[in-house]
């Protein structure tokens, strides 16, 4: 469901716990158009040291605050 990026995307993150994703799945979902989801993942990974190609996902999103979140704002 999370990785369908539909509406329930959000409600399907909160309900399987953003713990539960592996590194690779959490920077994947940085790519995704629902900004919770992409909140959500970045705030698993923000404690970590991204590289910058792990980043690049956000900085190239369709969404203007994901994009904002990959710029460290």
């Amino acid at each position: 469901m999370v990785e369908e990026d539909g509406p329930a995307a959000s409600q399907a993150m909160n309900l399987l716990d953003g713990r539960d994703f592996s590194r690779e799945q959490l920077v994947h979902l940085f790519s995704a158009t629902n900004l919770p989801v992409v909140s959500t993942a970045f705030a698993q990974l923000r404690s970590q040291n991204l590289e910058l190609n792990e980043i690049e996902p956000l900085l190239t999103n369709s969404l203007v605050m994901a994009r904002m979140i990959g710029l460290g704002r």
